[in-house]
C-alpha cells in the first residue's frame, strides 16, 4: 500500500456476533452418499472416443465452398425472392402474347385440317358416285339405270335425264317419287332436292325405289291456293307460316291403336298435347321435329298405316327405316290433311319451293302458254 490508498475489502464476509455463516455450495457428503456423477464422460479401457463435429481436413482435400455467394468487383447482389422489375414483367406479358399467337395458330391449323378432311370426304363420295348407278322405275313397268356421276345432280335434273333416255314428252308435273316398298309410303322429291343425299339416307335399305311419275297435283299449292289459302297468304306476304292446330288421330307404336290428341305446328315443330284428351296448349311435347323428318303418305293396302280416315301423314326420320320410329298422324278429313301437309312442307322446304315454281314456269313458258291457249279454246 502507498500512502494514501485505501485498501480494498476483502471478499470474505465478516462475521458479526450472532450471525450464522452461510452455507458452502460445495455439497457436504454424509456417511453412506454417493457423489453424483461426474457429467465429462470417463472412457474405458478399449473405448473410442466420440468424433468432432467440426470436419477434419485430410491431406489434400478441398474445402465446401460456402453458399453465400462471392461477388466479385462490379457484380449486382442477387434479388430476393418475390421481387420483380420491369424487365421480368415485359418478360411475362411477352410470353402471354407469344402464348395467345401460338393458340391462334394452333386454332387456325385445326380449322385447316377440318376443311381438308371434308375436302376429302367429298372427293371420296364423288369418286364413290361416279361409279355408282341410279335406278329409276316408270310406271308401265319400265327399268331404266343412269350413271351418278354428279353429287350436285337433283331430282329434276334426272327426270330430264330419264325422259332423254327414254324419249317421253317432258312434261313440268314430271317427278321422282321415293317409295318405301315393305314400309308402303312415299312421297314425292322436289325440284331442288339432291339425289345422292336421298340415297344416302337409305343406309343400304334395299326395299325402296324411285319412281318417274306424272303428278298433277305437284304445284297445286300454287296454282290453287284455295286449297290452303291462309297458310300461303301468311308465308307469301310475311315469311312464315301460321300456327297450325287441332285435333288429329295418332297410332301407338307399342300398342298399335290410335288415340284422337291435340297437336300445333309451331315453328318447325309438330307438337302433342301432354296428355290425351288435354285442350291445353301451354302443356305440349315435341312428337315430331320436320328438320329431322320427312313427310310422306300411305299407300297400298297396308293394315298397319290403316287409320281411322284415308287421310293419313307419315313423318319418317331421315337416317331410320324403323317402322316404331315412324310418326303416323290422321287427319279428320281431307281438307284438313291438305292444310297440314302444305303448311308443314312450307315449314321444312320455305322459300325454295317458291323458287323451284318460279324454274319451272320459266323453263315450260311455252309449254304452259299452249296449254292455256287450249284450255280457253275448250
Amino acid at each position: 500500500l502507498t500512502p494514501g490508498h485505501t485498501p480494498q475489502r476483502s471478499r470474505t464476509p465478516q462475521l458479526t456476533p450472532g450471525h450464522t455463516p452461510q452455507k458452502s455450495r460445495t455439497p457436504q457428503l454424509t456417511p453412506g452418499h454417493t457423489p453424483q456423477r461426474s457429467r465429462t464422460p470417463q472412457l474405458t479401457p478399449g473405448h473410442t472416443p466420440q468424433r468432432s463435429r467440426t470436419p477434419q481436413l485430410t491431406p489434400g482435400h478441398t474445402p465446401q465452398k460456402s453458399r453465400t455467394p462471392q461477388l466479385t468487383p462490379g457484380q449486382t447482389p442477387p434479388r430476393k425472392v418475390g421481387a420483380t422489375s420491369n424487365s421480368d414483367m415485359r418478360s411475362q406479358l411477352r410470353r402471354l402474347v407469344l402464348d395467345g399467337q401460338r393458340q391462334e395458330e394452333a386454332i387456325k391449323r385445326k380449322k385447316v385440317s377440318r376443311f381438308s378432311s371434308k375436302k376429302k370426304k367429298a372427293q371420296k363420295t364423288d369418286s364413290q358416285l361416279e361409279d355408282s348407278t341410279v335406278t329409276v322405275y316408270v310406271d308401265e313397268g319400265q327399268e331404266f339405270s343412269l350413271p351418278l356421276k354428279k353429287k350436285s345432280m337433283t331430282a329434276q335434273m334426272l327426270v330430264h335425264k330419264i325422259t332423254e333416255k327414254t324419249g317421253q314428252k317432258l312434261l313440268p308435273t314430271l317427278s321422282i317419287i321415293e317409295s318405301f316398298q315393305d314400309l308402303h309410303i312415299e312421297r314425292r322429291l322436289e325440284d331442288h332436292e339432291l339425289v345422292a343425299d336421298v340415297i344416302q339416307s337409305w343406309h343400304g335399305h334395299k326395299a325402296v325405289k324411285l319412281i318417274l311419275r306424272d303428278t298433277p297435283t305437284k304445284y297445286d299449292l300454287w296454282e290453287k291456293p284455295q286449297l290452303a289459302r291462309h297458310v300461303l297468304i301468311e308465308f307469301c306476304d310475311y315469311g312464315v307460316v301460321p300456327e297450325m292446330s287441332g285435333p288429329l288421330y295418332e297410332r301407338d307404336n307399342r300398342k298399335k291403336v290410335w288415340r284422337e290428341r291435340l297437336f300445333v305446328l309451331e315453328e318447325d315443330n309438330i307438337m302433342g298435347a301432354a296428355t290425351h284428351g288435354s285442350t291445353d296448349k301451354h302443356n305440349m311435347v315435341v312428337v315430331a321435329s320436320l328438320r329431322n323428318h320427312n313427310i310422306y303418305t300411305a299407300f297400298g293396302d297396308d293394315k298397319t298405316n290403316r287409320g281411322p280416315t284415308p287421310h293419313c301423314i307419315l313423318l319418317k326420320p331421315h337416317n331410320s327405316t324403323a317402322r316404331r320410329e315412324i310418326v303416323a298422324l290422321c287427319a279428320p278429313n281431307v281438307d284438313t290433311m291438305t292444310q297440314w301437309l302444305a303448311a308443314s312442307t312450307l315449314v321444312k322446304f320455305g322459300p325454295r319451293l317458291k323458287e323451284d315454281y318460279s324454274t319451272m314456269r320459266q323453263k315450260f313458258a311455252a309449254f304452259i302458254k299452249a296449254q292455256e291457249s287450249s284450255s280457253l279454246h275448250y
